[in-house]
């Protein structure tokens, strides 16, 4: 019987206080590459890496949308996902954030080393891949996950670019088709109680406590005291 009042004090705590992470995916609305000679608009390949043929260096870039934004909401974990098409990753690739503006980055007046600096948000080893894989997935750091969450929360467009160390081209993605953004979120509220909810909680734990503290009483028969 005091098992079971303890588990139900317990289930009172753990509803008042669970919350439901929600996936949510985003197709990048742009892709695209600058070497220091600029970038072409319209042109979404993500192609990464040092070409020897043409002696210079490419990196790459993703743009998502997130509209207006859903207010109140906390973004968990966020995962980058890649369909690289012809080419075969290889080396280190970094994502960074995007200090300059999106507007002019699509455009093509961005620059070239702000997507190689900045805050990075991730880091993977793609090995030495012979043939393309299907799809790379990448998961972001804690300070991208803080970055997405105020965006999420107030809308606009959102970027980050990406360095590669390969010296035979890291990426030959070839279209912003094959780019997704894939986040948790849920709901602020659940995440920090409200005072009601937080009512709940302080009546649960005063539950428990005091049903933990009930013992049976010894009642003496004959003048001794029997439990």
């Amino acid at each position: 019987m005091k098992l079971a009042r303890l588990v139900a004090g317990t289930i009172l705590i753990a509803a008042a206080t669970s919350s439901l992470a929600v996936p949510m995916t985003f197709n990048a609305v742009d892709s695209g590459t600058y070497t220091t000679g600029g970038h072409t608009p319209n042109q979404t390949g993500y192609t990464a890496g040092y070409a020897s043929f043409f002696q210079q260096s490419f990196r790459n870039f993703f743009v998502f949308d997130f509209g207006s934004g859903i207010p109140n909401t906390v973004v968990n974990s966020a995962t980058l996902e890649l369909a690289p098409g012809a080419g075969a990753p290889s080396g280190t690739f970094t994502l960074w954030s995007l200090e300059g503006s999106v507007s002019d980055l699509t455009a093509g007046n961005g620059q070239y080393s702000d997507l190689g600096d900045g805050t990075a948000y991730a880091s993977v080893n793609l090995g030495n891949n012979l043939i393309a894989p299907p799809s790379i997935s990448i998961n972001l750091n804690n300070a991208a996950v803080s970055a997405l969450d105020q965006v999420f929360n107030f809308g606009g467009l959102w970027a980050l670019g990406g360095v590669s160390t390969a010296s035979n081209l890291g990426f030959l993605g070839t279209n912003a088709g094959g780019v997704s953004l894939r986040l948790d979120v849920e709901d602020r509220a659940a995440v920090v109680p409200s005072p009601a909810n937080l009512s709940l909680i302080l009546l649960g734990l005063a539950g428990l406590v005091l049903r933990h503290g009930q013992r049976v009483r010894p009642t003496k028969v004959g003048g001794t005291a029997r439990h």
